[in-house]
């Protein structure tokens, strides 16, 4: 049948090549989701993995944490290692279990409680663990992560699970509960060292390393008003710094992948805030965390368009919040290495992909987001304008096209 057929041209590309083909990962939990609703029950149930990806995408969409893991759990043993490595590789489920075991650690932290004796915890250990697995993504076979086997029975993800459990989860509450008491500011404490040996070695440490620094940085931290009124946490902007002091990008190209998107996503987040913080020893600090941002980034970009862009963004973000001249250009000069490395990494993209991560980023045309670039950051600009053939600078085209309008009646003519 199609729908059998559609499943195994997508698991077979994947398995020719993991690492680059992550986009079809989404494809293969929403495929089966999108057949079911629109009338092809029959298809979509005698496809192994529907159980799982209709709990995993419920569990996404509702929030109901320990129901969804414990359903979860029970039907990962009825699916194909490749399969299973697919769905739990997918940003959101990737997103889920992240949130999901730092929101238990802060759970238990208030409790007092013990973090390998939590339900919710082993559950979304073991799913983490699976997904960083890189025997899972191919049809290679592959025993399921049980801490409780004897030692000398255990699997590589039997280990990686029960030192998360052991090792990295009391150090992680430690640091969440130094947070509640600094309530976003201040000067953290240092962060243990069986934290940081685990973000060193681990793939799930790195993974939750990103998560904690994506939820020290809050969307709704770039609206003032919502800060000032009490609905919404300001940036801790200090623990995003010491957390990403203690980041290194992995050497794993099926990791590096989700790491990848998570820096990204973090390099807008601070490019949102940057420009709405009123507070001088906030900004200051907010500025420090950009620039360490920006040397773990800006390795990663060539071929990484979204990365690339992002980085871009970031650099424009942090030049514009320097009021005074001489500052913003001491930072130029700081910064110089990093725009050498995002010009060269241009070149490797796409251009139309270039163009489109530009408009989605800038929320402006070509010729406007190259405008703007030519006012802070005039040597990816140049590059830009190489990358794309332009015969004009940005700001003649601009000037040209209003002068044009003015000239005509016709709107879409002078567009």
């Amino acid at each position: 049948n199609l729908y059998g057929k559609a499943v195994a041209v997508i698991t077979s590309i994947y398995d020719a090549s993991p690492e680059a083909s992550h986009h079809l990962c989404s494809l293969r939990l929403q495929l089966p989701l999108a057949i079911h609703e629109s009338g092809g029950r029959y298809s979509a149930e005698s496809d192994s993995a529907f159980r799982l990806a209709f709990c995993l995408s419920n569990a996404v969409k509702e929030k109901d944490v320990p129901a969804s893991l414990s359903t979860a759990e029970g039907l990962i043993e009825n699916v194909t290692p490749l399969d299973l490595g697919m769905l739990l590789r997918t940003p959101e489920v990737q997103g889920f279990l992240s949130h999901a075991i730092l929101s238990a650690c802060a759970r238990v932290a208030e409790e007092e409680g013990i973090p390998k004796d939590d339900k919710v915890l082993q559950v979304s250990s073991k799913l983490l663990c699976l997904s960083m697995n890189e025997s899972l993504h191919h049809y290679t076979s592959s025993k399921l992560p049980n801490p409780a086997r004897r030692p000398e029975r255990q699997t590589e993800d039997d280990k990686a699970c029960l030192a998360l459990l052991e090792e990295f989860y009391p150090a992680l509450t430690c640091s969440l509960v130094d947070d509640m008491i600094r309530e976003g500011s201040g000067e953290p404490e240092p962060l243990e060292s069986s934290f940081t040996s685990l973000v060193d070695s681990s793939a799930p440490g790195k993974r939750l390393l990103l998560q904690y620094i994506l939820e020290c940085l809050p969307a709704e931290a770039a609206d003032p008003e919502k800060v000032k009124a009490g609905s919404a946490k300001m940036a801790d902007a200090e623990k995003a710094k010491q957390l990403l002091d203690a980041y290194s990008p992995s050497e794993v190209k099926l990791h590096v992948r989700e790491e990848s998107r998570c820096l990204t996503i973090i390099s807008r987040r601070i490019s949102a805030i940057l420009p709405r913080v009123a507070d001088s020893e906030r900004l200051t600090y907010l500025q420090e965390v950009a620039k360490a941002l920006l040397l773990k980034t800006t390795p990663l970009c060539p071929g990484r368009p979204g990365i690339l862009v992002s980085s871009l963004q970031l650099v424009d973000a942090l030049l514009s919040s320097y009021e005074d001249e001489d500052n913003r250009k001491s930072v130029v000069e700081q910064l110089q290495p990093q725009v050498e490395e995002i010009c060269a990494a241009a070149k490797t993209v796409e251009t139309e992909i270039l163009e489109t991560c530009l408009s989605l980023a800038f929320g402006n045309s070509k010729l406007e987001t190259l405008a703007r670039l030519e006012r802070t950051v005039p040597d990816c600009k140049e590059v830009l304008d190489k990358v794309f053939d332009s015969e004009t600078s940005a700001t003649e085209t601009v000037e040209v096209a209003g002068a044009q309008e003015a000239e005509v009646d016709d709107p879409m003519e002078a567009a």
